[in-house]
Order: C-alpha cells, then sequence, then structure tokens
C-alpha cells in the first residue's frame, strides 16, 4: 500500500512539532552549558584567589618558626624556697609485716628521713632549679614531730616521749643549720600536731604548751640560741601565719579537717576547712591566700584551691593499712615562692630509702 499522502497543512504541522523538538533540546543544552559555565568561572574565581595569596607570600619566609632559648637576665631570678617538715612520728616503729612489706620505720630510720628532707630541698633547689637567686628560705615545722603516747603508741613506742623530743630536736637542729649553710637566712615556723599531746583526749586550754611539739621547737630555740641566721617562730594558737613576699600562708597541722569519704575522700573536709578559716580569718581582719595543713600524711599540693597538704616521714603505718587509707610513699613538701607568680614550682621531698634502711 502506498503511504499516505499529507496535506499541506500536515506537512506544516509536522514541521512545527520538529521544530519545537529541536528548540527543545537546544534549550536544555544551552541551560547545562551555562550551570557548567557558572561552575568553571566559580572554581577558577577561588584558584585566583589562592594563587594571588601564594604570591605575596615570600618563599624565603614558608619556613616554620624557631624558638629560642631565651637569654637569662643579668639580675637573675629571685625565690624564697619553702620546706615543710611534719608528721615525724619520731619514736614510732612500723614493722614491715603488718603493712605488707610497703614500708618500716623506727628512730635509725627517722635520722635518715630527716636528713634527706634538708639535704633533697637543697639538691633540688641548687641543682633541678639553676639560674634562681635564692633569698632565704622558710621552714614549716608542721606538728606530730614525736609519736606520742596516744593511743597504743606507749606500748609500742621504741622510746620514751621524752627521749624522743631531744632526739627530734637535734637533729632538726642539725637540718635548720644545713639550710642556714646553703641559703643564708632561715624562717621557720612551728606549730604543734594531734600525736604530742600529753591527755587522751584533745585539750583546748593551753594546747599548744602542754604539747611535747612545743617543747621540741623551744629545744630547737636553745639550740641554736646565737645563730643569727635562723629565726624560730613559735605561736601560743593552733594556727600561725607567715608572709613570703605577697603570698599569705596560714599554717595549721590539721587534724581539725575531720571527715571525707567516697570519691572526694579527704577533699570534702579539706575545702571545707578551707573556706571555714578562710571566712574565720577574714572576719577578724587576717585575710591569707593559702592554707598550709598537714595530718594526712599524703603530699597533695593544691595551690589553685588555695591548700598545700603535707605528707608525712613516717610513712605508711599499721593504722593507715587497717583503716584503708591511700598509700604514698614517705615525701615531705617543698616549693619555691617567687615575687612575680607566688608558689611557681613545686616538688616534693621523696625521704625514704628502702636499701639504705634496710628493710
Amino acid at each position: 500500500m502506498s503511504p499516505k499522502k499529507l496535506t499541506i497543512k500536515e506537512h506544516i504541522e509536522q514541521d512545527v512539532r520538529a521544530k519545537y523538538q529541536e528548540h527543545q533540546e537546544l534549550a536544555l543544552a544551552g541551560r547545562t552549558a551555562r550551570a557548567a559555565l557558572a561552575e568553571a568561572t566559580e572554581k577558577l574565581a577561588r584558584v585566583e584567589k589562592e594563587l594571588g595569596f601564594l604570591r605575596k607570600l615570600d618563599p624565603t619566609k614558608m619556613d616554620p618558626p624557631k624558638f629560642l632559648t631565651p637569654t637569662a637576665p643579668a639580675s637573675g631570678h629571685h625565690a624564697v624556697p619553702l620546706l615543710d617538715i611534719s608528721d615525724v612520728h619520731w619514736g614510732e616503729v612500723v614493722d614491715p609485716a603488718q603493712v605488707q612489706d610497703v614500708n618500716a620505720f623506727n628512730v635509725a630510720i627517722a635520722k635518715q628521713r630527716i636528713r634527706r628532707a634538708f639535704e633533697g630541698a637543697i639538691t633540688v633547689a641548687r641543682d633541678y632549679m639553676k639560674g634562681v637567686i635564692y633569698d632565704g628560705v622558710t621552714t614549716i615545722l608542721g606538728g606530730d614531730i614525736v609519736s606520742g603516747n596516744i593511743q597504743d603508741l606507749r606500748e609500742t613506742n621504741e622510746e620514751t616521749a621524752l627521749e624522743s623530743m631531744f632526739g627530734a630536736a637535734e637533729h632538726l637542729t642539725a637540718g635548720l643549720r644545713l639550710l642556714a649553710d646553703d641559703f643564708g637566712h632561715v624562717h621557720v615556723v612551728c606549730v604543734v600536731g594531734n600525736h604530742s599531746r600529753s591527755t587522751v583526749k584533745p585539750i583546748y586550754k593551753n594546747r599548744v604548751r602542754d604539747s611535747l611539739d612545743w617543747g621540741v621547737y623551744n629545744l630547737i630555740r636553745l639550740y641554736l640560741a646565737g645563730d643569727e641566721r635562723i629565726t624560730v617562730q613559735v605561736g601560743d594558737a593552733a594556727s600561725d601565719r607567715v608572709q613570703v613576699y605577697g603570698v599569705r600562708y596560714v599554717v595549721n597541722h590539721g587534724e581539725s579537717f575531720r571527715g571525707g569519704s567516697g570519691i572526694a575522700a579527704e577533699m570534702s573536709p579539706l575545702l571545707l576547712g578551707v573556706h571555714r578559716m578562710k571566712k574565720r580569718e577574714q572576719d577578724v581582719g587576717h585575710p591569707f591566700d593559702v592554707l598550709i595543713t598537714h595530718h594526712r600524711h599524703r603530699c597533695l599540693p593544691m595551690p589553685g584551691l588555695g591548700v598545700m597538704v603535707n605528707g608525712s616521714v613516717v610513712g605508711y603505718n599499721e593504722m593507715a593499712f587497717d583503716e584503708i587509707m591511700g598509700y604514698q610513699e614517705p615525701q615531705q613538701g617543698f616549693w619555691l615562692n617567687t615575687p612575680e607568680r607566688g608558689i611557681s614550682m613545686v616538688a616534693p621531698i621523696y625521704v625514704a630509702d628502702r636499701v639504705a634502711e634496710g628493710w
């Protein structure tokens, strides 16, 4: 069958449809091309911007910076170290077998550890903190210097309380003279502890003068009479004050800060104690910056929270073991006070040496 012949009108309509389809395809191609052109133009602009930035850089300055060692000032840095000695428990005996062999203590070990505390302070200041001009040293004697007769200690102590008082005073005096030989001037601030009391229960009237610690401190005064390099500060209150450069310290043994359990442990009573102490001192017109406290046998330096807690010389004993208290190697607090920053460098002095002590 021959194909149907189209009319003129049908030819025109067919031609119109074909051109319309062609125009649609051209329009789509045009939109696609414009989109691609816009994208390419945007990329080109970013590249030109980056190239422009790079062109501005000096190729000789593309190496990272190098920090040089600062030059020490001709005048040097000034500081006053603070050595905190407390919780010696001179006379106490710690049996290694009763604390799972983590510590031992007796009078012979006490002599060694006190000497290491003083020698360690000198070594750290001289060999580890170089470039510092020391304007003297402040030493805290923070209480519980002797074991005393409270609890069951009377039966287990190696010597009597009076023997311990004289032995501790003699060795602390030797240490203070050693500091004076190296630092020039030594200022000693003394507070009493709880182990040194002469009564079973704590007393409040004449508490300081009825303490064996008070006897130790006054023996030290007698031994050092005439030595103008060393000044000894012994008050009649449970707390005392001292200022080093601009840092105002309050010193207290710390047995009044009771309690503490759970994860916070001793932090709760410590921070509550700092708060109460600051309020009381503020109320009586003696605001302070940092509380130096003791009693817990663990060094916890927290200058940012306004408290420096000292460790112990005696170390972990039977009571600490049975009460499941936190363990810490015997150590004493040591830090530098600077005019610019106050408490600047903290470096506890480790006083135990198992080999030398023979346990």
